[in-house]
């Protein structure tokens, strides 16, 4: 039920309908999307082990 109210996807279909898109346009762009997020946590996961926090500066800016 919840999927059919996903807002993406009404758009999606909205777009599709109003033929303001086609829908090689919309997996060209969800090829795109879904490629820089792969990069950006291949880039993540690469960092983690590199840039590891000053364990002294660990509570600064920290408010609670």
């Amino acid at each position: 039920h919840w999927g059919k109210r996903d807002p993406v996807g009404m758009y999606e279909t909205w777009l599709l309908e109003q033929k303001q898109v086609t829908s090689s346009a919309l997996e060209k762009i969800e090829k795109d999307v879904q490629t820089r997020i792969d990069e950006a946590a291949k880039i993540a996961l690469e960092r983690r082990s590199t840039h590891v926090p000053d364990p002294a500066t660990q509570k600064e800016g920290v408010f609670a």
